[in-house]
């Protein structure tokens, strides 16, 4: 711990002198390929009138219009689903249509999902002891203090470890880092938001599995969506970051949103198992208040309507899931507000939480679909690189 502030104290100090040549104590690689470099998705989403799917084209519109109205949103890009269909997608100028994002905290629902996998194939356990997974390969001073810490607690946030993302600029063994961290009370009593717990839950994939917690989620998770325009960065050791650092295209985040959804099935197959979802998506810990007030589950974030959850990254990106309206709200944002508890959210509650109440299959309205269509393909025109939805197209190919 004591190594970790000195590290950070030179850090600020040598960047207030203008000393910025040879100052980080961490290697560093430039990891990230070209997005236009990985082949495009074969597998997409399918398509609707909103109205088909029993949502006014009014209310889809009147969502991304408030979005775009407010300023400390600076909305990115929004992609609504109901019954798996995409009613209602806007990417805001300058952003292209379904460009990848920095996912930034998103991620850790999808690391949590990994993890969920690896204890259904019986290679881990809820209640598997951290420093038992690492004995062999790592030496741990604190074990002592961390020698109750769990999987469940790093997967409920409530580990109470001291190494924290500060310890990613400390050093280049972040394994070790967190093991050697003192705790700041017993583990599984108390929320302690640690992106470093994340960390860790990738960790324990690679040193179970030999694989990087990408190579494991590939063929479990990415190529049956199929997700192809993905990276995920990994520390200097090569392990993934898990709580960071994965950048995802609007339409696979709603992709991996609806397959929770559907419990874990994805095109008949069972990807994930449906105790797995239930059970991440249950509050299994209560959250300070500026944390939200409904707590948090494994790795997710519970959200206003009963029984709804989120995956949720700070400055607004976000994969809400509404199991009881069977919808999917996917958002992108550069604001100025960190965690679940924020404007934008609370924009996307006044038109999908509270008393609302969908139906199965509205009259279609074709006045107010057409005026959806228009403004969705305003938002992007200036970008001439990257052309908005065809307006002209798409209105032909729906609603016909």
């Amino acid at each position: 711990m004591l190594k970790e502030q000195q590290a950070m104290l030179e850090l600020v100090f040598n960047l207030v002198r203008g000393n910025t040549e040879h100052i980080s104590k961490v290697d560093f690689i430039p990891q990230k390929p070209s997005f236009y470099s990985l082949p495009e998705s074969g597998q997409k989403l399918p398509r609707s009138v909103p109205e088909e799917q029993g949502i006014d084209s009014d209310q889809v519109r009147g969502l991304m219009e408030d979005l775009l109205s407010l300023s400390k949103v600076d909305i990115h890009q929004v992609m609504i689903l109901r019954h798996g269909y995409v009613i209602g997608e806007c990417h805001y100028a300058p952003y292209p249509e379904n460009l990848w994002h920095i996912t930034h905290s998103l991620c850790k629902s999808i690391t949590g999902m990994a993890i969920g996998m690896l204890i259904e194939e019986g290679g881990l356990r809820l209640d598997d002891k951290i420093l038992g997974i690492f004995d062999k390969s790592v030496f741990s001073i604190r074990g002592f203090q961390q020698r109750n810490l769990t999987v469940e607690h790093l997967l409920t946030m409530t580990s109470r470890v001291a190494f924290n993302e500060k310890g990613a600029v400390a050093c280049n063994d972040w394994v070790q880092g967190f093991l050697d961290s003192p705790v700041n009370g017993p583990a599984g009593l108390e929320f302690e938001y640690n992106s470093m717990n994340t960390y860790m839950l990738s960790a324990i994939v690679t040193e179970i599995t030999g694989q990087s917690l990408m190579e494991y989620l590939k063929p479990r998770l990415f190529e049956p969506l199929g997700i192809t325009r993905i990276f995920w960065e990994s520390c200097p050791k090569g392990i993934t970051k898990g709580g960071w650092g994965l950048f995802l295209c609007p339409e696979d985040a709603a992709k991996i949103g609806q397959l929770c959804l559907q419990k874990g099935v994805w095109n008949g197959r069972q990807l994930i198992s449906r105790r797995w979802i239930d059970e991440a998506s249950t509050c299994h810990v209560e959250t300070p208040k500026q944390f939200g007030e409904y707590g948090y589950g494994y790795q997710m974030w519970m959200a206003g309507r009963p029984g709804s959850y989120a995956f949720n990254g700070m400055l607004g990106q976000n994969v809400m899931v509404y199991p009881d309206l069977d919808m999917v709200i996917v958002t992108n944002a550069g604001s100025n507000e960190l965690f679940h508890t924020s404007l934008l959210l609370d924009t996307v509650a006044k038109y999908f939480e509270g008393g609302f109440t969908p139906g199965e299959k509205l009259k279609k309205n074709r006045r107010a679909y057409d005026k959806l269509l228009k403004f969705q393909n305003r938002t992007g025109l200036y970008d001439t690189r990257f052309p908005a939805v065809s307006y002209r197209g798409l209105k032909k190919i729906l609603w016909n």
